[in-house]
């Protein structure tokens, strides 16, 4: 899951679930809301980010990514090697 799509799901669940926790609908003031989805919305933010940063750590750890980045370059010098190929 990129960087983007976490941005997505978790900044707006957790500003979400900030205003629930405060009460929902009968709200003490429109400060404390908002103060509530901030700080939820900014939790979301670190959530998204260490969850990024853990997966690329795994990925350098296990291999992964280096797996990855070498096997697009031998399909780039495949392609590259075997030239344009004509229509006809």
């Amino acid at each position: 899951m990129g960087f983007r799509l976490r941005m997505i799901l978790w900044i707006p669940t957790l500003a979400y679930a900030g205003f629930l926790l405060l009460g929902g609908k009968n709200l003490p003031s429109l400060g404390q809301a908002v103060y509530a989805m901030f700080l939820g919305a900014l939790l979301g933010f670190l959530l998204a980010t260490m969850f990024t940063l853990r997966q690329i750590r795994r990925e350098k750890r296990t291999g992964i990514g280096s797996a990855r980045i070498a096997a697009s370059s031998r399909l780039k010098s495949r392609n590259r090697t075997l030239g344009p190929v004509s229509g006809n």
